[in-house]
């Protein structure tokens, strides 16, 4: 009886420990994040760059070089190591928004994020660049899929 007990208050503690990587996002928006603390980005999974119910990943920066709102452009980075095609957009003066331009980059990125524990972005190789945390991130993406498919199938 004690090993049973034992196991599930373990298998509970890791699921909670898993999770508390990715939280969701607040203000009505539908989606999980996690943060670098340390200078205050976030990678955000959710369908807004795509607005079609399609999952994306996508870094939010903060003190880029961004000067005004809307501003558009493509840019390479390193995610982990692998040089990825990237769109940006300005969201606000310092702050900006990087995503997967291909579905090859985007399928990269996706992966990564499920079979490791870090993923780090880069404008140069040689740099280990912003890194944040995978754990949790395929729980939370069967999440966000579970209210994608509620929302399509909505009245």
């Amino acid at each position: 009886m004690k090993r049973i007990s034992v196991g599930i208050i373990g298998a509970f503690l890791s699921t909670f420990l898993i999770a508390s990587d990715w939280k969701e996002l607040s203000k009505g928006g539908t989606g999980f994040y996690t943060e670098n603390k340390s200078v205050g980005s976030r990678v955000i999974l959710s369908d807004i760059t795509t607005g079609q119910g399609i999952m994306d990943v996508a870094l939010l920066t903060v003190n880029s070089k961004c000067s005004s709102r809307g501003v558009v452009g493509e840019a390479y980075m390193y995610i982990n190591s692998a040089l990825v095609q990237m769109n940006f957009i300005c969201t606000d003066p310092g702050t900006s928004m990087y995503f997967g331009k291909t579905d090859k980059g985007k399928d990269h990125i996706f992966r990564d994020f499920i079979q490791k524990r870090e993923v780090c972005y880069s404008f140069k190789k040689e740099l280990k660049g912003l890194c944040f945390s995978a754990i949790g991130f395929d729980a939370a993406s069967r999440n966000l899929s579970d209210i994608i498919v509620e929302r399509n199938n909505a009245l």
